[in-house]
C-alpha cells in the first residue's frame, strides 16, 4: 500500500474523492510543523535559479516572480521541469510550496496515477519537514 502523509485539510479533501480511488492508500497524519519562512523560500529559490541549475533557471525565476506578486501558481507549470531536476525544484519550493501544490491538485484527482503523484508529493513534503526540523534554529 502507498502512504499519504496528510494535514487535516488535505484529509478532508481526500474524503471527497471516490472510495474506489482511495481505498488502496494508507493515511498518516502529517505532524511536521517546521515550515520555511517566505524569506527562506526566496533564498532557496534564488539558489535553485543560480547558474548551478541552468535547466530550471527560467522556470524558477518565473515562479519567483509569480509568488512575489502574490499571484496563484498554476500547478501545471511543473510539467516543464525535466524529471531529473524535480528534486532541486522541490527543495526550492520547500514544504510550504509543496503543501500549496498538494492543496491545489488534490481536489481534482480523478485517476490512480494522479493520486500516486499526490502521494509522492506528500512523501517529499514529509521528508523536507523532517530535514527542516533537524536544522538548529
Amino acid at each position: 500500500m502507498t502512504t499519504l502523509y496528510l494535514r487535516p485539510c488535505e484529509r478532508e479533501m481526500l474524503e471527497n474523492l471516490p472510495e474506489d480511488l482511495t481505498s488502496r492508500y494508507t493515511q498518516e497524519a502529517e505532524e511536521g510543523a517546521q515550515y520555511e519562512s517566505y524569506r527562506e523560500l526566496i533564498v532557496r529559490m534564488r539558489l535553485v535559479a543560480s547558474d548551478a541549475h541552468p535547466e530550471v533557471r527560467e522556470l524558477v525565476l518565473t515562479i519567483l516572480e509569480v509568488l512575489q506578486r502574490g499571484k496563484e501558481l498554476d500547478p501545471h507549470i511543473l510539467s516543464a521541469v525535466p524529471h531529473e531536476s524535480l528534486p532541486v525544484v522541490y527543495f526550492g519550493m520547500g514544504a510550504l510550496g509543496l503543501s500549496a501544490l498538494i492543496e491545489t491538485v488534490l481536489p481534482s484527482v480523478r485517476t490512480q496515477s494522479e493520486l500516486d503523484g499526490v502521494a509522492g508529493l506528500t512523501k517529499i513534503r514529509h521528508l523536507l519537514l523532517e530535514a527542516n526540523s533537524s536544522v538548529p534554529a
